[in-house]
């Protein structure tokens, strides 16, 4: 990239390329939905990201440019983190909370993108590009704006409701030797000999007052 048109167009494949991964997601996130409400907005902003999509391809057209993406390693990650929380939320008000903050991870990084690509459309004289990027970005923004509303409306006060289970470790481990056990592991971390370093168990403390 030499000059701010190149940097412009290679910003522009970038949003390409995030909005057709986003739109795989997003189908991923509708299935997992528990929320009827929650399914059926994103299942909207779905059809929403699809004319962004086609809304994109005129862009290029209207700088004489075939429609291209380049991998964006950024919304790979969000999308990628996304999947993962869906899968490790076991109870489905938890799934659905994840699901919308993922959702609108999402969300915050297209509409930081398309800030960009508008200030960068007008400044460079792209006065059409700057009128139908300016037009995703608002869409973007409102998408942003009814998670919210869904999300401290209903979702988190019912992923908040769920009883939480004791950790393994509390039910396994007498008093006081988790404490212990944590500090050996920080010891094993910074390289340390976890042997030479140890601290009497809570046995052999047991055993010591005994004898005393």
């Amino acid at each position: 990239m030499k000059t701010m048109d190149d940097l412009f167009v290679h910003t522009l494949r970038d949003v390409y390329y995030a909005e057709k991964k986003a739109l795989k997601g997003m189908r991923a996130m509708q299935r997992k939905a528990a929320s009827d409400e929650l399914a059926s907005l994103i299942e909207a902003h779905r059809e929403e990201t699809e004319g962004q999509i086609e809304t994109l391809t005129k862009v290029f057209e209207s700088l004489g440019l075939r429609p291209r993406g380049v991998t964006c390693d950024a919304i790979n990650g969000i999308v990628d983190e996304a999947q993962e929380l869906m899968e490790e939320s076991a109870d489905d008000a938890v799934r659905d909370a994840a699901i919308a903050a993922a959702a609108q991870a999402v969300e915050h990084y297209e509409i930081a993108r398309y800030g960009t690509l508008v200030s960068w459309a007008e400044t460079l004289g792209h006065a059409d590009a700057a009128s139908m990027l300016s037009q995703i970005r608002d869409q973007e923004i409102a998408a942003d704006r009814k998670l919210t509303k869904l999300a401290t409306g209903t979702l988190n006060a019912a992923a908040r409701g769920t009883a939480a289970e004791p950790a393994e470790s509390d039910d396994d481990a007498p008093p006081g030797e988790n404490a212990e056990m944590e500090a050996d592991d920080d010891e094993d971390e910074i390289g340390e000999t976890h042997g030479s370093q140890r601290k009497p168990s809570g046995k052999a403390k047991r055993s010591t007052s005994k004898a005393a």
